[in-house]
């Protein structure tokens, strides 16, 4: 992977205001998931990394949309909106 055209497909990303996945930016990810090396700084691909969470989440949300099998006591009950927002703050 080429870090100019990861840093220019990066910048395109974060001018859009309607934002979507970008098959560079979605090899990137891949790459650093495989390997462990981000090649730029996380304030760089930070706001790339949000989006595809916050994407993944609501896929996950749409294919799973009730909790399933019984409570667990000493689990807290959280509602998705919730949790998925605490994720995303904590991130």
């Amino acid at each position: 992977m080429e870090i100019d055209s990861l840093e220019e497909a990066l910048r395109d990303f974060d001018k859009k205001t309607k934002k979507e996945p970008s098959p560079v930016l979605e090899q990137f990810l891949c790459h650093v998931a495989k390997t462990g090396q981000t090649m730029v700084q996380w304030s760089e691909f930070k706001d790339y990394f949000l989006f595809k969470l916050e994407k993944v989440m609501d896929d996950f949300r749409s294919s799973a949309p009730e909790q399933r099998g019984p409570a667990n006591p000493n689990v807290e009950s959280v509602p998705f909106e919730d949790m998925k927002e605490r994720i995303l703050k904590i991130v």
